[in-house]
């Protein structure tokens, strides 16, 4: 019995190539969902970014991506705790808007 790809090309038989899928499928697939440029390495930075906010440690988070350190992998995921760090931010800035300790920073001044 002959092998096939699982996911083969039906005119050739053979594998698809990643830059021919991207710019035939995902890409315009991306553009129609508001995603400019979706490519495969948009895949894996959201993949490291889960990887974040689920909890891994970051060794573990290193060694499923691959990286040579930690210093990379921690460089390519550094966004995924804006959903954290916004609400933060934003609970201390009204916090001091209260106690009237921001009252001399023009850009919280009440706009009349």
């Amino acid at each position: 019995m002959a092998r096939r790809w699982l996911f083969g090309n039906l005119d050739t038989g053979r594998p698809y190539h990643a830059d021919s899928l991207r710019q035939d499928h995902l890409a315009p697939a991306g553009k129609k969902a508001g995603i400019p440029n979706l490519g495969w390495h948009n895949f894996r930075h959201t993949y490291r970014a889960r990887l974040g906010s689920s909890g891994a440690a970051p060794e573990v988070q290193q060694k499923l991506m691959r990286h040579s350190s930690i210093e990379m992998t921690m460089k390519y995921g550094q966004n995924h705790m804006m959903d954290a760090i916004r609400p933060a931010n934003a609970k201390l800035v009204e916090e001091l808007v209260a106690a009237g300790a921001l009252l001399d920073a023009p850009l919280l001044r009440p706009q009349a």
